[in-house]
């Protein structure tokens, strides 16, 4: 059967949940189906003697999602992305929002963009450099790296700095070659946060840690190591500074129900599904579980806290962190013919926090699947105001709604296609639109953005 799967950018989607309230009764159920190693910490073994209980910093932004890592970084003026040469080296591009264009990022005349000369250039060895804004600071994350020169010559993790233009780079800070990063990645002006994790020679993960990095001196600081056998997963900080950590138990399985139609069976399961959020302070030394749910749930950090969808039920949380309290936002309902099965948030925009529902439809296509669509929503936080966003692109005679990568205090940067453009532009085409326009589904305000030609 096939399941069309909200995809507004590379890859996963999955994220996370809600439902039960935030009791110590709900939360005590709910525990008692973990195991040993998924257990929630409360932060009361394993803990340094001297506990640091607030966060050392504030004033944080996530500046990325799981799915959106390789994509690129907005800042107030414009969009930085990676664009691929046919010689295995690449250039640092970026899409002016004043002219919804995309230029080379280097201010030189006449350049060719292909060599160290150049802001714009990056050799073999940085391919896969992931661009991220932080203020007046565009830095370069080398996330997992491998020479172009020499096959399978690998080189540690690393983090540069550069200007905004992309003059000044500087190697800031490298890490231990056992060590990756794939998890989101927070700032602050001069803070970065991040779970970095160690593996062995055969690759097998040793140990996580929470980590921050001074992007004024490369000083590094493990301020938090994730105690042994926790599965847990780092889901972004909040604006006042708190590290949001997320595990998932999954209390069905295939065993469950055999000789059951798997379209039906996978729905229960993941309604099934124990969701379990706990927070660090920055800088802190202790952990504490905020809230622990069952659904079929997604989540989004944001400044201001916790939002959890239900896809089954409709249901908007707003979970305030650090101390849990939750807020019924809003229910969506589906229309007439409109089988939700999953769901996916895109971003908070002001008070608008916007998630997409896909849905089986009546019918069937040429191969005998169901028809499935796309419905995005905005949810207006403060006054419960619900929109849906009706903006959308067809892709293989499927409606997708519009995503957003990148956004200012007016504006929002949208993937508006997922099938166009060239290989070197992930195929992607983009526009820009104000957000009073884009939550009112008023197309003509959409600007397109042109894109530079295929580099070969």
């Amino acid at each position: 059967m096939k399941r069309f799967l909200p995809i507004p950018v590379l890859c996963s989607a999955a994220l996370l949940a809600v439902l039960c309230a935030c009791t110590p009764d709900s939360a005590s159920t709910a525990t008692d189906t973990l195991s040993d190693a998924e257990q929630p910490f409360t932060g009361e073994e394993a803990s340094p003697a001297e506990k640091v209980t607030q966060p050392v910093a504030t004033g944080f932004v996530n500046l990325n999602r799981a799915d959106q890592t390789m994509i690129g970084s907005g800042s107030d003026t414009g969009f930085y992305q990676i664009l691929y040469r046919p010689d295995n080296s690449a250039n640092l591009t970026y899409v002016d929002y004043a002219t919804a264009q995309e230029i080379f990022l280097c201010a030189s005349p006449n350049c060719t963009h292909d060599n160290e000369s150049c802001s714009a250039w990056l050799p073999p060895e940085d391919l896969s450099c992931v661009p991220l804004v932080v203020g007046d600071r565009l830095l370069l994350f080398d996330r997992i790296s491998f020479s172009g020169g020499t096959e399978g010559q690998a080189h540690p993790m690393r983090l540069f700095s550069a200007g905004l233009d992309g003059s000044g780079r500087k190697l800031l800070t490298e890490f231990d070659g056992s060590e990756s990063c794939f998890s989101v990645i927070s700032a602050n002006e001069t803070m970065l946060v991040m779970q970095v994790t160690r593996a062995d020679e055969q690759g097998a993960a040793t140990g996580q840690t929470l980590v921050s990095v001074n992007l004024d001196t490369g000083e590094r600081s493990d301020f938090y190591p994730i105690p042994q056998g926790q599965n847990v997963q780092f889901a972004g900080v909040t604006e006042n500074g708190y590290c949001v950590l997320y595990s998932v138990q999954e209390t069905l399985s295939e065993k469950d129900f055999q000789g059951e139609d798997w379209g039906e069976t996978s729905a229960v399961m993941d309604s099934g599904k124990v969701y379990t959020w706990s927070v660090v302070p920055v800088g802190g030394s202790r952990q504490e579980t905020v809230c622990q749910r069952s659904g079929d749930l997604q989540f989004l950090v944001a400044d201001d806290g916790l939002y959890t969808f239900d896809c089954n039920t409709g249901e908007l949380y707003y979970i305030s962190l650090p101390d849990g309290t939750e807020k019924l936002l809003a229910t969506v309902a589906q229309g007439e013919g409109q089988e939700p099965y999953a769901s996916y948030f895109d971003r908070k925009l002001g008070d608008w926090v916007v998630f997409s529902v896909s849905c089986y439809l009546d019918g069937t296509d040429a191969d005998g699947n169901r028809n499935c669509g796309d419905f995005c929503y905005a949810v207006n936080t403060a006054t419960g105001e619900q929109k849906q966003i009706t903006l959308q692109y067809s892709y293989f005679g499927e409606a997708r709604s519009f995503s957003s990568l990148a956004s200012t205090d007016t504006d929002v940067f949208l993937i508006t296609n997922t099938q166009g453009g060239d290989n070197l532009h992930y195929g992607y085409t983009f526009g820009l639109m104000p957000i009073t326009d884009y939550i009112h589904s008023n197309a003509e305000a959409l600007r397109p953005v042109t894109m530079m030609p295929d580099l070969g």
